[in-house]
């Protein structure tokens, strides 16, 4: 029961096994013992009733999610659920189930072998991708919680008491070891590494060990010092993830993540002190690209988005804005967003590239109608109609033309 409770909601053909099992497993019991008292009253005992009568209670036994699983499956019969689950297996003989089942193990490890393969032949972006995914959809609601309780202990958030956080931070994660994996380091890194930088915003009692040094020595191997921040390089350090992954123990892997959620959030707020260290940061907070060099973009698009002009024009209803925000975020977030975001830097190109946007859209079926009448509805002077409308056919020549035509099919 205990096993039964920590199983996934989606593992309906599972729930059945276990229901049978459950059965088969308590009526034999409940056999035995009524055989236990038997010979109990005919004065007779074969073993020591290894039982706690504490614990027999019907409510604390039986799984509260067990009950809910099958009322879920409604007044379909077991033999029904068996036949829907399980039909083309239960004409097979025992034996050939065992070898249905080898077969799908044999193909299991020819599977992982192969994925290790390609993983390892993958390029550095594949695992720094997914290390700014996992950051943004992954659910860090404790972590951010005792991150924002800890600001209210401060009368003011300085840069200086936010610098003294990343270091107490980075040394509370590799105490846990993260770094165990990692190359060891030469004598020469030891030596040049800024450990004494590091170790000046720890506590004054700390004692300085050998070992230590060298787990920060190895993780700067996958960092690097902007101005005030501590930038992981997402793309090796996700590679040292991959790698090592299944070595680490179940309370170590929680961490290798949560040092980089915990870094973004001390980022997020350096920014708010000093905003033009915002071209350092990494687009992988969970609430979007906000505090990035592209939020100023993504406003600006939006705005325009938002105007009466693309209700009227959309080819279908689902192309609302809350289409139109995901597509600028996944935009702002693709490969293309410096070429984007260098293009926006020249305050000349903003026109063209706003509307060789909505061009693109239209020429990729979001939005229907031809580029003058569409450029005639947008809110701006009249003798720009013409100029907007030829903006409006640079979209197919846009270098992310095709990223927006998967985009929008895919």
């Amino acid at each position: 029961m205990i096993v039964y409770d920590h199983l996934l909601e989606d593992e309906g053909a599972i729930h059945i096994p276990f229901a049978l099992s459950f059965f088969v497993t308590i009526t034999t019991i409940v056999g035995q013992l009524k055989q236990f008292l038997i010979d109990l009253k005919n004065h007779v005992c074969h073993e020591i009733p290894d039982i706690n009568i504490e614990q027999m209670d019907v409510d604390k036994i039986m799984s509260p999610k067990f009950k809910r699983d099958m009322e879920g499956f409604g007044n379909i019969t077991m033999r029904e659920l068996l036949e829907k689950l399980f039909g083309s297996l239960l004409d097979k003989t025992p034996l050939e189930f065992f070898y249905a089942i080898r077969d799908n193990v044999v193909q299991m490890v020819q599977h992982v072998v192969e994925i290790r393969k390609v993983l390892d032949d993958s390029k550095p972006e594949l695992f720094g991708q997914y290390i700014c995914r996992r950051i943004r959809e992954g659910n860090y609601d404790d972590v951010k919680e005792e991150y924002h309780k800890g600001k209210k202990n401060h009368c003011e958030i300085t840069m200086e008491m936010l610098q003294e956080k990343q270091e107490q931070v980075l040394k509370r994660y590799l105490d846990k070891g993260i770094m165990r994996f990692a190359k060891r380091p030469t004598k020469m890194k030891m030596q040049i590494v800024d450990y004494d930088f590091h170790i000046a915003h720890q506590d004054y009692d700390l004692e300085d060990v050998k070992e230590y040094k060298m787990a920060y020595t190895q993780m700067m191997d996958y960092a690097t010092r902007n101005e005030e921040m501590l930038c992981v390089n997402y793309n090796k350090y996700g590679k040292y993830v991959f790698t090592n992954y299944d070595k680490f123990s179940e309370g170590q892997k929680p961490a290798l993540l949560e040092l980089c959620v915990i870094l973004d959030l001390i980022h997020k707020d350096m920014v708010e002190l000093k905003p033009e260290l915002g071209k350092y940061l990494g687009i992988t907070n969970d609430e979007g690209i906000e505090g990035t060099r592209y939020f100023a973009i993504y406003i600006n698009l939006l705005k325009m988005f938002e105007e009466p002009w693309f209700k009227e024009f959309r080819s279908e209803k689902k192309y609302n804005i809350e289409w139109i925000k995901r597509f600028l975020d996944d935009l702002l977030r693709s490969e293309w967003r410096d070429a984007i975001a260098d293009e926006w830097q020249k305050p000349e190109k903003r026109l063209s590239l706003r509307c060789a946007i909505i061009g693109a859209l239209k020429d990729v079926g979001v939005i229907k109608g031809s580029y003058r009448a569409i450029s005639m509805s947008i809110n701006l002077k009249d003798e720009q109609i013409d100029t907007l409308a030829k903006y409006m056919g640079y979209g197919k020549n846009l270098p992310f033309f095709e990223w927006i035509d998967s985009y929008v099919k895919g």
